[in-house]
């Protein structure tokens, strides 16, 4: 029989102001026994047979609760239910002797049922962070991912998340314990191992409608592309990695597999330009005066196409239509007699060879030889990732020649002709395609002058935008030139047309935009005050602004119609619907007559430009604003180090990325013909360029 319990004391009391606690006991696991007064009536059998796994593998961590029953020879166990039972199925498997000692601690006062429930109801989880940082610690001293889900009874997935997590920068980890970010948050940024990245993203975005998850990574994953691009398509995931090329992977996604992103695209866009320029070479075999590769077609600088007609089967392609047929007929005598869980595999066959049957009936299609030699391809991948050939475009230089040609007026060699406008015909010539790309083949290692970024551009364009519209909501004479221009376009070409910034549709574009740092741009600021001045001027009902603006004088009329067609003002590029190129020209020209200087209120930090461009943009640009030795200077920094020194070095200098140049600006021309700064009618009789007449 086992023996009694051995108690030791705990804690003795010495006077009535000290608690008393119980006293610590080995007592013999078949002498306890759970009360009937344990809160905890709803069991969740399976994480005890995962307690009961635990408690095998690393022994009891917590003591049991117990109290004397009045034999005085049974305890009945008041907290740590799951605990006695977890060490009940020990004991069934064998595990463990059924008088096997067990540590408790014997309770002197109060009811059982409040020590249950005060158990339960004062036991605080580990903060996640301080999970994802214990599973680091254990990853760190060579505990596999495996290993470790297999010790906590997780999956991989969660090991390998929470891994994950404890790499995220340690001011990020901080602000989700202060409850200043969502976990969905603080996900997004698992998707770069850039710490400084993480903390300047979430700096631009705290506080703002860009905060939540799903915008935190758009901007994390700008200069990378996800897998399912058509272009990794084409390319293939598998080629790219053999080429060098890192994948970044989603541990959080939704989806089974997770997302992946393509993390070089300079190299992804090298790999694409050498597949399609490969797939191009038959295409240029086939006598095409020019075959364009990484392009759809470009409708608008075509004067027409040439158009195939369908060559008759040959011999050898009859043959293997009337083999398709066969295989059809077999096909379809299958799936009348085929049972009901196998009918829809037996009619996507169908339907693919019904495809095949009828482009074999159809014949080939083939273009006209003697016109071959005028017209051009155009090689790009499509949707699906695969190569699509479109023939046949006649570029508009390429028109007239192809009509003499069709009427039998080709010239002779040596023999000068020209068109009905008195343009020079020139003779084709027949000594092959050429073959172009349409987009930039780059070199992938960090020296090369990589693409800025699409959001990069957004922003860089939103700063031009701001500046331009403070610089035209004070010149009265250039926004009246702007607003007219922008009406007889709209007017004589159609709105679809218009190729003007100004948005006079009354559609008032944002005034601040979500470009980094915006807000505080001294221009940014000055037309904010300058828009509350009038905001409080103007009468508080719309219906009283009509007489309200009659009353005002010729000088305030002119600044409000100043101000409020610089409100129209958009020049943002966006990846859709951005401003068309005729309207970025077109603003150029504003630009240039209001003497816009956009370095008098933006210069290049780490936060706007410096640190989301990659080290060779950096160098280049000290070197245009300090000089190659100034550059030399910080080629050796890493690129957080390069950054910061570099805005330093460019403070006062005057530089700006080209996106934010005007183009022109160098010529000391004045568009418009007059001086910008100026009201005076006989200085603005000159029209501006975009309004004169064709002559």
């Amino acid at each position: 029989m086992a023996s009694k319990a051995k108690r030791t004391p705990v804690s003795q009391a010495t006077t009535d102001d000290h608690i008393t606690l119980g006293q610590s006991a080995h007592i013999p696991f078949d002498k306890l026994t759970i009360t009937p007064t344990n809160v905890r009536r709803i069991q969740d059998w399976q994480s005890i047979t995962d307690l009961a796994r635990d408690i095998a593998t690393r022994g009891l961590l917590q003591s049991l609760n117990v109290r004397a029953l009045p034999d005085g020879d049974l305890y009945e166990v008041v907290a740590g239910g799951r605990r006695f039972r977890a060490l009940g199925k020990l004991v069934e498997q064998g595990r463990m002797a059924p008088d096997a000692p067990v540590l408790c601690v014997i309770g002197v006062n109060g009811l059982g049922v409040d020590d249950s429930l005060a158990e339960n109801m004062h036991r605080q989880s580990l903060h996640p962070v301080e999970q994802f940082r214990a599973f680091e610690d254990l990853f760190s001293k060579g505990m596999s991912i495996a290993d470790i889900a297999a010790r906590y009874f997780v999956s991989a997935q969660i090991v390998a998340q929470r891994l994950k997590l404890a790499t995220v920068a340690p001011e990020l980890l901080q602000a989700y314990v202060d409850n200043e970010m969502t976990l969905a948050q603080l996900t997004a940024f698992t998707l770069t191992d850039d710490t400084a990245r993480q903390i300047q993203v979430w700096t631009a975005a705290q506080g703002t409608w860009q905060a939540d998850a799903y915008h935190l990574r758009r901007t994390l994953l700008e200069t990378k592309v996800s897998t399912s691009d058509k272009r990794v398509r084409f390319v293939g995931l598998e080629a790219y990695e053999a080429a060098g090329g890192g994948v970044t992977r989603d541990l959080f996604s939704e989806t089974a597999d997770g997302c992946q992103f393509v993390e070089d695209m300079a190299l992804l866009d090298r790999l694409v330009a050498e597949k399609l320029l490969v797939a191009a070479e038959p295409i240029a075999a086939e006598g095409w005066k020019w075959v364009v590769a990484g392009q759809s077609p470009d409708h608008a600088a075509m004067a027409g196409s040439i158009h195939a007609r369908r060559r008759p089967p040959s011999h050898e392609q009859n043959e293997a239509l009337s083999k398709l047929r066969d295989a059809h007929r077999t096909l379809v005598e299958r799936f009348e007699a085929a049972p009901a869980e196998e009918e829809d595999e037996l009619e996507a066959q169908l339907a693919d060879l019904q495809s095949a049957i009828d482009q074999a009936e159809a014949g080939e299609p083939t273009f006209d030889a003697e016109e071959i030699p005028f017209a051009g391809a155009y090689v790009a991948i499509g949707h699906d990732g695969h190569v699509t050939v479109q023939r046949g475009f006649v570029r508009r230089e390429d028109a007239a020649a192809l009509e003499a040609m069709r009427c039998g007026d080709a010239p002779e060699p040596g023999v000068v002709t020209h068109d009905e406008n008195g343009n020079v015909v020139e003779p084709v010539q027949s000594n092959g395609s050429s073959i172009s790309f349409a987009g930039a083949a780059t070199q992938e290692n960090e020296e090369t002058v990589k693409p800025l970024s699409a959001a990069l551009v957004t922003d860089l364009s939103i700063y031009k935008t701001l500046a331009l519209r403070d610089a035209l909501s004070i010149n009265p004479a250039l926004a009246l030139v702007g607003l007219i221009h922008n009406l007889a376009v709209a007017t004589f070409a159609g709105r679809w047309e218009c190729g003007s910034p100004l948005a006079i549709t009354a559609q008032t574009a944002s005034r601040q935009g979500n470009a980094v740092g915006a807000a505080d741009l001294p221009f940014v600021i000055d037309y904010q005050v300058r828009h509350d001045q009038w905001a409080t001027r103007l009468p508080e009902q719309t219906a009283d602004y009509f007489e309200f603006i009659g009353r005002l004088s010729a000088d305030d009329q002119s600044a409000l119609l100043a101000h409020c067609a610089a409100a129209t003002l958009d020049l943002v590029i966006r990846p859709f619907n951005g401003a068309s190129k005729a309207a970025l020209e077109t603003g150029d020209v504003i630009a240039a007559a209001a003497g816009l200087d956009v370095s008098a209120g933006w210069s290049a930090t780490a936060e706007n430009y410096l640190g989301r461009v990659s080290k060779a943009r950096i160098v280049e640009a000290v070197t245009e604003g300090k000089g190659e030795s100034e550059a030399g200077l910080i080629a050796h920094l890493k690129k957080g180090d390069m950054a910061r020194e570099a805005q330093r070095m460019l403070e006062g200098t005057g530089w700006l990325p080209q996106e934010l140049r005007i183009a022109g600006e160098r010529d000391g021309d004045d568009p418009l013909g007059y001086d910008a700064g100026s009201d005076e009618a006989a200085q603005a009789e000159a029209l501006p360029a975009f309004l004169h007449a064709a002559e």
